[in-house]
Protein backbone atom coordinates (compact mmCIF):
# COMPACT_ATOMS: atom_id res chain seq x y z
CA UNK A 1 0.00 0.00 0.00
CA UNK A 2 1.39 3.50 -1.29
CA UNK A 3 0.83 6.44 1.39
CA UNK A 4 1.09 10.21 1.20
CA UNK A 5 4.97 10.70 3.07
CA UNK A 6 6.96 14.25 2.70
CA UNK A 7 9.54 14.37 0.25
CA UNK A 8 12.43 16.31 0.46
CA UNK A 9 11.05 18.84 -1.98
CA UNK A 10 8.04 19.42 0.50
CA UNK A 11 9.83 20.63 3.45
CA UNK A 12 10.79 23.73 0.86
CA UNK A 13 7.20 23.83 -0.65
CA UNK A 14 5.36 24.16 3.08
CA UNK A 15 7.92 26.71 4.12
CA UNK A 16 7.88 28.70 0.75
CA UNK A 17 3.41 28.45 0.60
CA UNK A 18 3.26 29.97 4.42
CA UNK A 19 5.18 32.59 3.75
CA UNK A 20 3.25 34.22 0.66
CA UNK A 21 0.07 33.39 2.65
CA UNK A 22 1.36 35.58 5.89
CA UNK A 23 2.30 38.13 2.81
CA UNK A 24 -1.19 37.71 1.44
CA UNK A 25 -3.88 40.35 2.37
CA UNK A 26 -6.80 38.24 0.92
CA UNK A 27 -6.26 35.19 2.87
CA UNK A 28 -8.23 35.44 6.60
CA UNK A 29 -7.76 31.59 7.60
CA UNK A 30 -6.05 28.66 6.21
CA UNK A 31 -6.94 24.79 6.02
CA UNK A 32 -4.58 22.76 5.81
CA UNK A 33 -5.76 18.72 4.89
CA UNK A 34 -4.86 15.74 2.94
CA UNK A 35 -6.33 14.80 -0.39
CA UNK A 36 -5.44 11.01 0.24
CA UNK A 37 -6.89 8.30 2.37
CA UNK A 38 -4.40 9.46 4.92
CA UNK A 39 -3.21 12.69 6.10
CA UNK A 40 0.39 11.79 6.05
CA UNK A 41 2.57 9.04 6.89
CA UNK A 42 5.62 10.96 7.36
CA UNK A 43 8.85 11.16 6.46
CA UNK A 44 9.72 9.23 2.96
CA UNK A 45 13.16 7.76 3.71
CA UNK A 46 13.68 7.05 0.07
CA UNK A 47 13.94 11.18 -0.12
CA UNK A 48 17.27 12.47 0.54
CA UNK A 49 15.95 14.74 3.31
CA UNK A 50 15.67 11.14 5.10
CA UNK A 51 19.19 10.03 4.09
CA UNK A 52 22.50 11.13 6.13
CA UNK A 53 25.11 12.90 4.09
CA UNK A 54 27.60 10.76 2.60
CA UNK A 55 29.98 13.58 1.39
CA UNK A 56 33.82 12.96 1.87
CA UNK A 57 34.19 15.35 4.41
CA UNK A 58 35.58 14.81 7.81
CA UNK A 59 32.66 14.30 10.82
CA UNK A 60 32.93 18.38 12.00
CA UNK A 61 32.05 19.27 8.38
CA UNK A 62 29.60 17.07 7.90
CA UNK A 63 28.10 18.36 11.42
CA UNK A 64 27.65 21.64 10.40
CA UNK A 65 25.75 20.33 7.15
CA UNK A 66 23.75 18.11 8.69
CA UNK A 67 22.98 21.36 11.36
CA UNK A 68 22.09 23.50 8.23
CA UNK A 69 19.44 21.60 6.45
CA UNK A 70 17.82 20.36 10.23
CA UNK A 71 17.69 24.18 10.94
CA UNK A 72 16.04 24.75 7.09
CA UNK A 73 13.67 22.21 7.95
CA UNK A 74 12.60 23.58 11.45
CA UNK A 75 12.35 26.96 9.50
CA UNK A 76 9.64 25.41 6.84
CA UNK A 77 7.05 24.00 9.73
CA UNK A 78 7.77 27.26 11.94
CA UNK A 79 6.28 28.94 8.84
CA UNK A 80 3.00 27.66 9.94
CA UNK A 81 3.19 28.76 13.20
CA UNK A 82 4.16 32.17 12.19
CA UNK A 83 1.75 32.95 9.94
CA UNK A 84 -0.26 35.73 10.90
CA UNK A 85 -3.77 34.04 10.06
CA UNK A 86 -5.03 31.00 11.74
CA UNK A 87 -4.19 27.88 10.79
CA UNK A 88 -7.09 24.89 11.29
CA UNK A 89 -5.78 21.52 10.95
CA UNK A 90 -7.87 18.47 9.58
CA UNK A 91 -6.81 15.04 10.04
CA UNK A 92 -8.02 11.54 8.75
CA UNK A 93 -6.40 8.40 8.47
CA UNK A 94 -2.53 7.84 9.75
CA UNK A 95 -0.72 10.88 11.11
CA UNK A 96 3.00 9.43 11.85
CA UNK A 97 6.19 11.30 12.53
CA UNK A 98 6.38 14.41 10.34
CA UNK A 99 3.01 14.76 10.15
CA UNK A 100 2.79 15.18 14.18
CA UNK A 101 5.62 18.06 13.55
CA UNK A 102 3.07 20.01 10.94
CA UNK A 103 0.04 19.55 12.99
CA UNK A 104 1.86 20.52 16.21
CA UNK A 105 2.47 24.22 14.44
CA UNK A 106 -0.79 24.84 13.64
CA UNK A 107 -3.61 26.40 15.82
CA UNK A 108 -6.67 24.05 16.01
CA UNK A 109 -6.68 20.63 15.32
CA UNK A 110 -9.39 18.51 14.43
CA UNK A 111 -9.58 14.89 13.48
CA UNK A 112 -11.46 11.85 12.22
CA UNK A 113 -12.65 9.31 14.09
CA UNK A 114 -10.33 6.66 12.44
CA UNK A 115 -7.02 9.12 12.90
CA UNK A 116 -4.03 7.14 13.82
CA UNK A 117 -1.22 9.58 15.25
CA UNK A 118 2.26 8.22 15.74
CA UNK A 119 5.85 9.83 16.79
CA UNK A 120 7.49 7.42 14.62
CA UNK A 121 11.12 8.55 14.31
CA UNK A 122 12.28 5.89 17.29
CA UNK A 123 11.09 3.82 14.73
CA UNK A 124 13.92 4.41 12.19
CA UNK A 125 16.28 5.63 14.74
CA UNK A 126 15.90 9.67 15.02
CA UNK A 127 15.28 12.11 17.00
CA UNK A 128 11.86 13.73 16.13
CA UNK A 129 13.55 17.37 15.37
CA UNK A 130 11.57 19.38 13.44
CA UNK A 131 9.02 20.69 16.35
CA UNK A 132 7.04 17.57 17.86
CA UNK A 133 8.67 17.64 21.40
CA UNK A 134 9.28 20.98 22.61
CA UNK A 135 5.42 22.23 20.82
CA UNK A 136 3.30 18.77 21.73
CA UNK A 137 4.40 19.50 25.32
CA UNK A 138 3.44 22.99 25.48
CA UNK A 139 0.04 21.56 23.43
CA UNK A 140 -0.87 19.37 26.24
CA UNK A 141 1.44 19.45 29.16
CA UNK A 142 1.42 15.28 29.74
CA UNK A 143 5.28 14.97 29.89
CA UNK A 144 4.88 10.96 30.76
CA UNK A 145 2.38 10.05 28.03
CA UNK A 146 4.48 12.30 25.58
CA UNK A 147 7.47 10.53 27.06
CA UNK A 148 5.68 7.04 26.54
CA UNK A 149 4.42 7.87 23.08
CA UNK A 150 8.21 9.07 22.12
CA UNK A 151 9.99 5.59 23.16
CA UNK A 152 7.48 3.33 21.73
CA UNK A 153 6.02 4.89 18.80
CA UNK A 154 2.71 3.52 19.76
CA UNK A 155 -0.29 4.73 17.76
CA UNK A 156 -2.49 7.02 19.40
CA UNK A 157 -6.02 7.23 18.63
CA UNK A 158 -8.80 9.88 18.47
CA UNK A 159 -10.21 9.28 22.01
CA UNK A 160 -6.81 9.27 23.24
CA UNK A 161 -5.63 12.12 21.35
CA UNK A 162 -8.93 14.08 22.47
CA UNK A 163 -7.97 13.53 26.11
CA UNK A 164 -4.22 14.29 25.73
CA UNK A 165 -5.18 17.83 24.76
CA UNK A 166 -3.88 17.06 21.38
CA UNK A 167 -6.86 17.98 18.72
CA UNK A 168 -10.00 19.64 20.14
CA UNK A 169 -12.88 17.30 18.59
CA UNK A 170 -13.73 14.15 17.17
CA UNK A 171 -15.88 13.66 13.61
CA UNK A 172 -17.22 10.59 11.52
CA UNK A 173 -14.95 10.84 8.67
CA UNK A 174 -12.89 12.30 6.71
CA UNK A 175 -15.70 14.29 5.13
CA UNK A 176 -17.16 15.43 7.80
CA UNK A 177 -13.67 16.60 9.76
CA UNK A 178 -13.21 18.27 6.74
CA UNK A 179 -16.38 20.34 6.61
CA UNK A 180 -16.50 21.12 9.90
CA UNK A 181 -12.75 22.58 9.26
CA UNK A 182 -14.56 24.67 6.66
CA UNK A 183 -17.31 25.99 8.54
CA UNK A 184 -15.20 26.79 11.53
CA UNK A 185 -12.71 28.53 8.88
CA UNK A 186 -15.96 30.37 7.46
CA UNK A 187 -16.62 31.89 11.16
CA UNK A 188 -13.41 32.49 12.28
CA UNK A 189 -12.53 34.63 8.60
CA UNK A 190 -15.72 36.64 9.13
CA UNK A 191 -14.10 38.46 12.46
CA UNK A 192 -11.61 41.21 12.42
CA UNK A 193 -8.24 40.29 10.84
CA UNK A 194 -6.53 43.09 13.16
CA UNK A 195 -7.53 41.26 16.15
CA UNK A 196 -6.94 37.64 14.83
CA UNK A 197 -3.43 38.58 14.35
CA UNK A 198 -3.09 39.78 17.65
CA UNK A 199 -4.98 36.80 19.54
CA UNK A 200 -2.15 34.73 17.74
CA UNK A 201 0.88 36.88 18.16
CA UNK A 202 -0.21 37.33 21.88
CA UNK A 203 -0.75 33.29 22.65
CA UNK A 204 2.16 32.25 20.77
CA UNK A 205 4.38 35.13 22.90
CA UNK A 206 2.27 33.55 25.86
CA UNK A 207 3.67 30.24 25.25
CA UNK A 208 7.17 31.22 26.15
CA UNK A 209 7.04 33.66 28.83
CA UNK A 210 5.79 34.69 31.77
CA UNK A 211 2.40 35.86 32.50
CA UNK A 212 4.24 39.57 33.47
CA UNK A 213 5.78 39.28 30.71
CA UNK A 214 2.95 38.85 27.90
CA UNK A 215 0.27 41.39 30.09
CA UNK A 216 3.40 43.51 28.82
CA UNK A 217 3.66 42.31 25.54
CA UNK A 218 -0.46 43.12 25.17
CA UNK A 219 0.00 46.36 26.43
CA UNK A 220 2.08 47.58 23.76
CA UNK A 221 0.27 45.96 21.30
CA UNK A 222 -3.21 47.33 22.15
CA UNK A 223 -1.91 50.69 22.31
CA UNK A 224 -1.75 50.63 18.54
CA UNK A 225 -4.59 47.91 18.22
CA UNK A 226 -7.06 49.42 20.52
CA UNK A 227 -7.02 52.35 18.07
CA UNK A 228 -8.42 50.13 14.47
CA UNK A 229 -10.70 50.91 11.96
CA UNK A 230 -11.70 47.29 12.74
CA UNK A 231 -12.67 48.12 16.73
CA UNK A 232 -15.02 51.23 15.66
CA UNK A 233 -16.43 49.27 12.69
CA UNK A 234 -17.39 46.24 15.04
CA UNK A 235 -19.06 48.99 17.96
CA UNK A 236 -20.66 50.81 15.10
CA UNK A 237 -21.92 47.16 13.87
CA UNK A 238 -23.18 46.49 17.15
CA UNK A 239 -25.06 49.55 17.67
CA UNK A 240 -26.92 49.05 14.32
CA UNK A 241 -27.82 45.27 14.94
CA UNK A 242 -25.69 44.91 11.75
CA UNK A 243 -22.72 42.22 10.69
CA UNK A 244 -19.61 44.03 10.76
CA UNK A 245 -17.58 44.29 7.42
CA UNK A 246 -13.46 44.46 7.47
CA UNK A 247 -11.47 45.90 5.71
CA UNK A 248 -8.33 43.99 3.84
CA UNK A 249 -5.10 43.56 5.81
Amino acid sequence: RLFFTVVARMFDEIGEVFTQINDDPTVRVVVLTGNGKHFTAGLDLSSPVGLMSLEAKEVSRRALDIRKNVIALQDSFTAIEKAQQPVIAAIHGVCYGAGIDVISACDIRYASKDVRFSIKEIDVGLVADVGTFPRILHLTGNDSLLRELSYTGRELKADEALRFGLISRIFDSKTTVQEAARKLAKEIAEKSPIALIGIKKILNYSRDHSVSDTLDYVTVWNQAMLQSEDMRESIVAFMGKRKPVYSKL
